[in-house]
């Protein structure tokens, strides 16, 4: 991944920016240390580099004061009621960077575009000069940029790469030796190389080195711990503040649960939360889409006396024929939402499907629970 955000980095864009690219992917994939690397790498190539927070228009305008900061520019009080876009601190840094001549490049890290129902892309820096990365969970935040924008996905780490993350809290003679890599290794496969949550254990397995405790020790507690006491770990807040992220396994996701939600509100025909949640059911390896269809084909046949056993999302989701044959548009338009945010992906392999990640059917499956409890 990192190699590929510098090959596309490389293209030309050629909509208002000389180059562009939008970095996706599941929160606590790793996006932002991603960019983050790739900044430190090559902040002498830009003159001036920008990181700017909108995760919601609080953040952003907070950080477009910072940015007028950063370059000396003058701040003028904004007036109450004024659109973001059109607020002192935006209007100068952004006509500022379309100033800029093309010898004089620039970077901007538009980072956690995840709510794209406020006008995120009146807020885009724009100028022949310049370089802007954008960080999302939601694929169509490539939009934002205009053009053929490039995507890089973010997704599980390379095998190594996420032993390496683990590691990375010690030096290198402490954990020397196969048999720590070993552990290391288990410890990611649990974790299904999530960024967010090996990051969560790195930092607990180095509180109990600083206890005392010898790495190889420590790594086996955390294992034990991880088989008897999942839910608790992957809840635990004692360890999030210390991380990049400041979540947890079971807030990180939130933010794109309650998308779903909100998108279930607006149309009546999709039902991403609920599917999801009979994904937690099944094999998240490879879940074939073919599944369904067969469903709906024994649904059609037994209607009479199976579909007052169903839930109503469910009927609706498979009762989707056109004369003889199965449309399954609701099917494929509730899976495109799922697939939007990341929280399934394309499964390879001679039958068309999808795969879960193994933390977000916990989380999913969590939800639902809970969900019933209360009901």
């Amino acid at each position: 991944m990192w190699q590929e955000l510098g090959e596309k980095l490389g293209k030309a864009h050629g909509t208002g920016l000389a180059h562009a690219v939008a970095v996706i992917g599941l929160d606590g994939t790793g996006k932002t240390q991603l960019v983050l690397r790739y900044v430190e790498e090559h902040e002498e190539d830009y003159g001036t580099v920008l990181w700017i927070d909108v995760r919601s228009e609080e953040t952003a305008r907070s950080s477009y004061e910072r940015c007028c900061r950063t370059a000396g520019l003058p701040i003028e009080a904004a007036t109450g009621g004024v659109p973001l876009q059109d607020t002192p601190a935006v209007q100068a840094v952004l006509s500022w960077l379309r100033s800029k001549g093309e010898d004089k490049r620039w970077l901007a890290v538009v980072d956690n575009a995840d709510d794209l129902s406020w006008d995120v892309s009146g807020i885009m820096p724009k100028g022949k000069a310049g370089t802007v990365i954008v960080t999302s969970q939601d694929a169509q935040a490539a939009r934002l940029l205009g053009g053929r924008t490039p995507t890089v996905k973010v997704d599980a780490m390379e095998p190594e790469e996420a032993v390496r993350l683990v590691l990375n809290y010690f030096d290198e003679r402490v954990y020397r030796g196969d048999a720590c890599w070993g552990l290391a290794k288990k410890i990611t496969e649990c974790l299904n190389r999530l960024a967010l949550a090996m990051d969560l254990a790195g930092e607990r397995i180095v509180a109990d080195v600083k206890n005392g405790n010898d790495i190889a020790v420590a790594s086996r507690q955390y294992l034990a711990d991880y088989r008897h006491h999942q839910d608790k770990l992957l809840r635990d807040e004692e360890f999030a503040l210390t991380t990049a992220y400041k979540k947890t396994v079971w807030t990180v996701w939130e933010t794109t649960l309650s998308s779903l939600r909100k998108a279930e509100q607006l149309q009546s025909d999709i039902c991403p939360v609920q599917l999801l949640g009979f994904f937690t059911l099944l094999n998240g390896a490879h879940i074939q889409d073919e599944l369904f269809q067969l469903a709906s084909f024994g649904l059609q046949k037994s209607r009479h006396s199976l579909s007052a056993d169903l839930p109503s999302w469910m009927h609706s989701l498979l009762a989707d024929w056109e004369g003889d044959e199965w449309n399954g548009f609701s099917y494929r338009a509730t899976l495109r939402y799922l697939l939007r945010y990341g929280l399934v992906r394309p499964s390879n392999g001679c039958w068309k499907g999808v795969m879960v990640h193994s933390l977000l059917q916990w989380r999913a499956r969590e939800e639902i629970d809970r969900e019933d409890r209360e009901d």
